[in-house]
């Protein structure tokens, strides 16, 4: 192209732009000029990234479909870019000369498409932050001097309040939409305090909540001015710390909790009364569970006997040694003896609750104690009819004290029967040795004192008249025959020979022999026990059978006898008319002393079948 023809084109490209042709008229004129349809424009903003189209979007002249780029620039530096195809040397001019005539144009343009990136750079950070406000597990809300939602609230609070996105709450005042009734004040007059320039320190406050149950939320206040530096929204951002603070709570309650049982427990270590411990625990109960009263009772025939317990100041009070009649009441006491778990009262339209409601009681929760595997009573407090029900769960911590009081029971129980298995056994003692004393006295002693006698008569007559003497003799040798059977016959009371010599099978299977009733013997043993286990295990089937003989009415017996991991079993079973009981009777008693003496247990039950069953298990290590 010559160099007339290029100005040609370069005037009618101008002619066509003019002084000031609208965005976006540069590129269509410059594709006609070039006649290149592909040809693009793209301007450079130094404060953004890089080069951007007229509408703003970014442009990067690498990526566009035409080979060549062309840049632009004025005497301050780049102002844009051509991308078009490959230029022939012939037309050179041509482009240089539309370079240099489209400079202010395209600088004009350029403002254009940097207001337009500006805008679309605006609009996604209004979106991001729109974004990142509704969605956040922060609350929002933005308020103007007034109290009034101006800016609305955030998505998270709209779900938290149960309000539909798309119900308007803007121009409403913020209390009447947040806040439970009973804080609208206190919310009134915290933003009239930051409005005035106040001191925007961090608040807890209740909100309302969809579910009904109340929110708590640490409030943040910032305020945002005008641009004359007026005071134009408060922005109030809040942390739901419900759950926190209810960690906190259950912390402090657990540490509550935990030193209560410490301070019965040391009462239990240091062996109280019953009485004592009864009061502390009942207090620790009271205190701990917000009750009004709180009580120990002991469950007695179809009843109740209140041990001891405590009441709040100006409560109704607990009446030590009370009975209650339980039978036909459904007493939250009663369901928890019944039960053997613990429970609490959930409603007052039953007997239970009629029966705690004419005592002007809300709420009660009680817990069994077991001693030894048995219900021994239980304990419970209450709420008057003006308090809150007991929390949920109350229950549970009410069991870890009956628990400790049951611990403090068995070990009152066990120093009990351990002083009177002691003095038991110094009684059997001395019975024994009295027993022994009476009869060597009257037995074997008179014959062997008679029989001295008698040797001194024959020593007399021995001289004078033989035959006197070998008859006294006579009657000598005799008389010291039933010593020595008399003898006898201690020594085996004192301890069997056969079992020393056979064994616990043989020796039981003598006592069945000798029984006046058929006995019949299961040994299931197969080496000989510890000589102290078959003595206790002998004695036990000794006494029992004479237990049968006496009083069982029994037609037959039986006798097992067997060793399971290094433990020994021993059981005699009648079918008599039963009835028979370990704690009273010198004789049964005294072989549990013997059995618990070598860590043993003995039970005495009816049998399966009726009759009695008397059962020893006996430790053999």
């Amino acid at each position: 192209m010559s160099a007339d023809a290029a100005r040609a084109a370069v005037g009618t490209l101008v002619a066509e732009l003019g002084t000031s042709p609208p965005p976006g008229r540069l590129r269509a004129a410059l594709r006609r000029s070039l006649r290149d349809p592909a040809l693009e424009v793209g301007y450079w903003l130094p404060d953004l990234p890089g080069f951007v189209d007229i509408e703003g979007k970014p442009f990067d002249p690498a990526t566009a479909e035409t080979a060549t780029a062309t840049y632009v620039h004025d005497a301050h530096g780049r102002i844009g870019v051509l991308t078009h195809r490959a230029v022939a040397p012939a037309e050179a001019p041509l482009l240089d000369g539309i370079v240099s005539a489209v400079r202010l144009v395209l600088e004009n343009e350029r403002l254009h498409a940097e207001s337009r990136a500006r805008l679309m750079e605006l609009e996604q950070r209004r979106f991001f932050t729109d974004l990142i406000v509704d969605n956040a597990p922060v609350y929002f809300a933005v308020v103007d001097g007034e109290g009034v939602l101006t800016g609305g609230i955030n998505d998270t609070l709209l779900a938290v309040l149960g309000i539909p996105k798309t119900e308007n709450v803007r121009d409403r005042h913020y209390w009447d939409v947040v806040c439970l009734p009973e804080d609208e004040d206190a919310a009134r007059a915290r933003l009239a305090l930051v409005a005035s320039g106040g001191a925007a320190r961090v608040e807890e406050t209740r909100i309302r909540s969809a579910s009904g149950e109340p929110r708590v939320v640490e409030w943040r206040d910032t305020i945002l001015p005008d641009e004359r530096g007026q005071l134009k929204w408060i922005v109030r951002a809040g942390l739901d710390v419900t759950e926190r603070n209810e960690r906190e709570h259950e912390l402090r309650r657990l540490i509550e909790e935990q030193a209560a049982l410490r301070r019965v427990a040391i009462v239990v270590a240091k062996q109280a009364s019953l009485n004592e411990l009864v009061r502390t625990v009942a207090r620790e109960v009271g205190e701990l569970l917000g009750g009004h009263t709180a009580a120990v009772v002991r469950a007695e025939g179809t009843g109740i006997r209140v041990v001891d317990g405590w009441a709040a100041p100006g409560g109704r009070s607990v009446d030590a040694g009370r009975f209650v009649e339980l039978e036909g009441v459904a007493s939250v006491t009663a369901r928890a003896l019944e039960t053997g778990s613990p429970q609490r009262l959930v409603a007052v339209d039953d007997d239970a609750g009629r029966l705690w409601q004419s005592l002007e009681i809300n709420s009660a929760i009680a817990a069994p104690i077991f001693v030894d595997g048995e219900v021994w009573g239980a304990i419970n407090t209450t709420r008057n009819a003006s308090a809150e029900p007991f929390r949920a769960g109350a229950e549970e911590g009410l069991a870890d004290m009956a628990a400790l009081v049951a611990l403090a029971l068995a070990n009152a129980a066990a120093r009990e029967e351990l002083n009177a298995s002691r003095a038991r056994i110094v009684r059997a003692g001395d019975e024994a040795r009295r027993k022994l004393e009476r009869d060597l006295h009257d037995g074997a002693q008179q014959r062997l004192v008679s029989l001295a006698i008698a040797l001194r008569l024959a020593d007399a007559h021995l001289q004078k008249s033989p035959e006197t003497a070998r008859g006294i003799l006579r009657a000598a040798s005799e008389d010291l025959a039933g010593a020595l059977a008399e003898l006898r016959e201690l020594a085996r009371g004192l301890h069997p020979a056969v079992l020393t010599d056979r064994g616990l099978g043989p020796a039981l299977q003598v006592l069945a022999d000798r029984a006046p009733i058929p006995v019949q013997v299961e040994n299931g043993l197969e080496d000989r026990l510890p000589t102290a286990v078959e003595a206790a295990a002998y004695y036990v089937v000794s006494e029992a059978l004479a237990n049968v003989a006496k009083h069982a009415d029994a037609s037959a017996a039986e006798v097992r006898l067997h060793r399971v991991d290094g433990t020994a079993f021993v059981e005699v079973i009648d079918d008599g008319v039963g009835g028979a009981v370990a704690s009273t009777g010198s004789g049964l008693r005294g072989l549990a002393d013997r059995v618990e003496a070598l860590g043993g247990r003995l039970r005495v039950a009816r049998g399966a079948e009726g009759g009695t069953r008397v059962a020893a298990e006996i430790p053999c290590g």
